[in-house]
C-alpha cells in the first residue's frame, strides 16, 4: 500500500509485507516514509507486527502501536561547499550522508550482554551504507 503524501510522486508512505523463509517474517509489515526534493532526500522506516496494523488500520487508537524508526538522510554538505567557495571561489557537490537506527537492548546489570546487540547495530548500519553506495554508484 502506498499514500502519495504530497505533489513530488518520490514523497509517500508505503505499508509492505516482508516475505521471507522465516515463518516469523509472514507477521511483519514495514511502514516506511519516503520524500525527496531539490534539497534532501530521507527515508524513515520501522517493522511493525501485522496484527497491531490491522487493527489501527479498521480505527484502533494508534498510541499503543511500538515503532522504533531508522532511517538515513542525503543531504547536502553546507560546510565543505562554503570553504571550496572561500578557497577556490567554486561550489562542490559534496553531500552528507547520516544514518540511524534504533534498537530495544536488554542488557541488566552485565555489560557482555551489551556486545552483541552493539555488533548487530555495526553490520547493520553497514549492511544500509553498502545498500545506499550500491544504489547511488549504478
Amino acid at each position: 500500500m502506498r499514500v502519495i503524501t504530497s505533489p513530488n510522486p518520490g514523497n509517500y508512505i508505503s505499508l509492505l509485507r516482508i516475505n521471507g523463509a522465516n515463518s516469523g517474517a509472514a507477521r511483519r509489515l514495514v511502514l516506511q516514509e519516503s520524500c525527496a526534493n531539490s534539497i534532501e532526500s530521507y527515508l524513515v522506516y520501522t517493522k511493525v507486527n501485522t496484527l497491531e496494523m490491522k487493527a489501527v488500520l479498521s480505527g484502533a487508537n494508534p498510541d499503543f502501536v511500538a515503532l522504533l524508526p531508522s532511517g538515513f538522510a542525503i543531504t547536502p554538505n553546507e560546510v565543505a561547499a562554503k570553504e571550496a567557495r572561500g578557497s577556490h571561489g567554486t561550489s562542490t557537490d559534496e553531500t552528507l550522508l547520516t544514518v540511524a537506527i534504533q534498537k530495544v537492548v536488554h542488557w541488566g546489570r552485565n555489560l557482555k550482554n551489551f556486545k552483541k546487540p552493539l555488533t548487530e547495530a555495526k553490520r547493520q548500519i553497514r549492511a544500509i551504507i553498502a545498500g545506499i553506495k550500491e544504489a547511488t554508484l549504478k
